[in-house]
């Protein structure tokens, strides 16, 4: 079967394909009365006529969304090294190529408030979706690959119900086109829509949460992580602001400690610069597209990403350094550590072993909180595992020097009189030894050796 390659199409110029959607969608009038079903948009012959209007939800809006596309996938392309191989697998499973796939899914990002009636709470995410769907359909996208991403931008945001749809809805999507495709692994571009979308809530909020953002709670816990998600948070109020976007005085709203010091004043948009005359240079342009995210692609941050994209041996060798935050620095962790080997001190004659046992599983439950596995964490980790099992070494011999004497000042071998005294099956006889190999009994835990005979 051939593989659909979307450099072979016209789709492959975004620039040009975004400016006849804008024109088709974005530029049209509301409806004269918001309804939850969709009705196409009244017809407009003069499009660029100074009236923006869609204020909140138009061209400007959805131009940024579909940059930021690339800007998130380039994120998550530098913290987890896993991305592009589970891209490169979807891409095998709709039989195309990983460039065609976050294009397309660039495209359902543009469409995604396209059948929008109203500012406010968006009622039509499936209907925009399925505007994107007979788009790419009519360019020439594959029936199963366009409706995979319409399912994936009418299932883009962040809660429990569109997580549990979209399962369903790529489970049949596999049953009806005989596809094999892992609805985990898809689950990321689903997720890039929604963190893009989430991302130009700062433009129309006087505090905006990062914590609803898929980025946000993956990477929580990694401190170059949420310093890149603040600098992305700086770098698109910056843009709102400089292109009278912005409805209000922004601020950051997290308790992400990473973030607030990063920001300590949390300032994203420092005052309203909403203008609906000054817009207009955008969301009237020749191409709205390509003037609206101009600045923001020449952002220096933006610019500043796009190796990790477009250089696999960059991602490998920028790796976020260590932070007292990571877990081989807990204090309550390496007092774990010091437990599992007092649980596992059979092995504690073979130091090398509990301590390769350790290491693998510090080495997991680590890079499960998003700490990268470099050298210098392994390393990290590895030396803090040998000294843990040298001070438990030192432990159990003070343990066992302890145990010892307590027992040879209790257990005496009995003098001749008192032997001769008592039945011969009440006789006890202990003795501890570290040079007599003569006993029946040896204790595998310690260096001393007891014989019990009644």
């Amino acid at each position: 079967m051939r593989i659909f390659d979307i450099e072979k199409t016209s789709l492959n110029d975004f620039n040009a394909s975004a400016k006849d959607i804008l024109e088709a969608f974005y530029l049209m009038p509301y409806p004269e009365k918001e309804e939850r079903e969709y009705q196409k948009p009244p017809a407009k012959v003069n499009i660029r006529d100074n009236q923006i209007e869609r204020e909140v939800h138009g061209a400007m809006h959805a131009s940024r969304v579909a940059a930021y596309v690339d800007h998130f996938h380039a994120l998550h392309t530098k913290y987890d090294e896993k991305i592009e191989t589970n891209v490169n697998l979807l891409a095998v499973s709709f039989n195309t190529t990983p460039k065609t796939l976050l294009t397309l899914i660039k495209y359902a990002a543009l469409f995604h408030d396209s059948a929008r009636q109203g500012e406010g709470e968006d009622h039509w995410d499936s209907q925009s979706a399925e505007n994107g769907r007979r788009y790419l359909v009519k360019k020439g996208v594959p029936e199963k690959l366009a409706k995979f991403v319409a399912i994936a931008a009418a299932n883009k945001g962040n809660t429990q119900k569109d997580q549990i749809t979209f399962n369903q809805e790529i489970t049949l999507l596999n049953k009806t086109q005989k596809l094999n495709v892992d609805a985990k692994q898809a689950d990321y571009l689903r997720r890039l829509i929604g963190d893009s979308d989430c991302l130009e809530i700062i433009r129309c909020r006087k505090k905006f949460k990062p914590n609803f953002m898929h980025f946000y709670q993956k990477y929580q816990n990694n401190a170059n992580a949420m310093i890149d998600l603040a600098s992305s948070c700086r770098m698109a109020g910056e843009v709102i602001y400089l292109q009278h976007d912005a409805i209000h005085r922004c601020i950051l709203d997290t308790d992400n400690k990473f973030m607030n010091a990063f920001l300590p004043n949390g300032v994203l948009v420092p005052a309203s610069s909403y203008d609906n005359d000054s817009k207009l240079q955008y969301e009237h342009a020749d191409n709205p597209y390509s003037k609206t995210t101009e600045m923001l692609v020449n952002n220096e941050f933006y610019v500043k990403l796009k190796p990790f994209v477009e250089n696999k041996s960059f991602t490998t060798k920028t790796t976020p350094p260590l932070t007292p935050a990571d877990l081989h620095y807990n204090p309550f962790v390496l007092f774990g550590m010091f437990l599992f080997l007092d649980i596992a001190r059979s092995f504690h004659r073979k130091p090398f072993i509990t301590t390769g046992i350790l290491f693998v599983m510090h080495a997991i439950v680590t890079a499960s909180l998003g700490t990268p596995l470099t050298l210098t964490t392994l390393a990290c980790l590895l030396g803090a595992n040998i000294m843990a099992c040298l001070v438990a070494r030192m432990f159990y011999e003070v343990f066992y020097d302890i145990k010892a004497n307590d027992l040879t000042s209790r257990f005496r071998e009995p003098t001749q009189n008192q032997h001769d005294t008592l039945p011969s099956h009440k006789v006890l006889r202990f003795s501890l030894n570290k040079k007599d190999k003569a006993h029946p009994l040896r204790d595998n835990h310690s260096k001393y050796r007891c014989s019990l005979r009644l």
